[in-house]
């Protein structure tokens, strides 16, 4: 693994058939805050003071200043020098860079996802065991993925919940829809079947054109879309580099 350290050394690169994750740990001393928030643009500062909760701030603070140092690695520019635009359906772009990228955050953990172009999601969620899943389901998944979660043992239930939501979140992110979209329309796999996306009406053929994967670690269900697929996929650490 590699760390920020990298942001002061030449280019990073990210090859046509790779895409690469960062995992951010978000619990920054003070220095390590005072660093990331340094970065962020004036309207991203303010937005980030504006939580109430202490913890929150921080962590939404330690998220977008690492996701504007991660992508200032690949583009030779100074991390606060980074301009964004919103694509038609909200998704923020790189100006002046053909990089895509998305950005996860759950409690004390965020992941961004970084491709050469094409579409790219990714979404995690901190597991929690006794979370009541049943009316979320039915409510956002297809019948088929709620059928699918039943038939395991109750026990593994919940985190199957889990694996269906970050994938079928990840795909939507990677098309720039958030959960609104018509979820009846495309299924997932909820165990560790291949491929992890299994149907999309319109066009049965077009799934074959995703990479869907699951990067889950202990606690952290973690899910990664790319479109065009992606066959290699590279992990990093972040971490701040303070001199």
């Amino acid at each position: 693994m590699f760390g920020a350290e990298l942001i002061g050394a030449p280019r990073f690169v990210c090859k046509a058939d790779e895409v690469h994750v960062w995992r951010v740990a978000l619990a920054l001393d003070r220095r390590e805050l005072s660093a990331v928030a340094a970065v962020l643009s004036s309207d991203e500062f303010d937005h980030g003071s504006g939580f109430r909760c202490e913890t929150l701030r921080c962590r939404w603070m330690a998220a977008h200043g690492a996701l504007r140092m991660i992508l200032a690695a690949y583009t030779e520019m100074a991390p606060a020098d980074l301009c964004f635009i919103a694509e038609p359906t909200g998704k923020p772009k790189l100006v002046a860079a053909d990089i895509s990228f998305n950005l996860t955050h759950t409690e004390h953990l965020a992941f961004v996802a970084i491709a050469a172009g094409g579409l790219v999601g990714i979404d995690a969620e901190v597991v929690h065991p006794e979370f009541p899943w049943e009316c979320i389901g039915r409510a956002f998944f297809a019948r088929e993925e709620v059928g699918a979660i039943y038939q395991l043992a109750p026990e593994l239930r919940t985190r199957a919940f889990y694996s269906c939501w970050t994938r079928k979140e990840a795909y939507l992110k990677a098309l720039g829809f958030g959960f609104q979209a018509a979820l009846d329309k495309f299924q997932v796999a909820v165990g560790p079947d291949e491929p992890l996306l299994l149907r999309m009406d319109g066009d049965p053929g077009q799934a074959e054109q995703w990479s869907l994967v699951d990067l889950s670690e202990a606690g952290v269900a973690v899910a990664l879309a790319t479109n065009p697929s992606k066959p290699v996929a590279r992990r990093f650490e972040f971490s701040v580099a303070l001199h």
